[in-house]
């Protein structure tokens, strides 16, 4: 399940660090017009963290990649399984 996702900018793209409840973290480029999966040590040390709103302002047209919005999905998911 994600912990948090931090929106940031690496190089004048959008990026994103994505932490897993279990401690894992992803990192995320766009580039070239889709999300790549980029070194997320690099893009925690080099990237300036954003708001949400600011990143949302100044990339309204992109999305979350679809595995972020998968694990999302299945997160609620499983909220909404529990509050059952």
């Amino acid at each position: 399940m994600i912990k948090k996702i931090e929106f940031c900018v690496w190089d004048g793209d959008p990026a994103l660090l994505v932490t897993f409840t279990d401690g894992r973290i992803h990192g995320y480029a766009f580039t070239e017009g889709r999300w790549t999966q980029g070194n997320a040590a690099d893009i925690a040390m080099e990237a300036p963290i954003l708001t949400e709103q600011n990143f949302r302002k100044n990339w309204p047209d992109i999305n979350l990649p679809s595995s972020v919005r998968a694990e999302i999905a299945s997160s609620k998911k499983a909220e909404e399984t529990i509050a059952l």
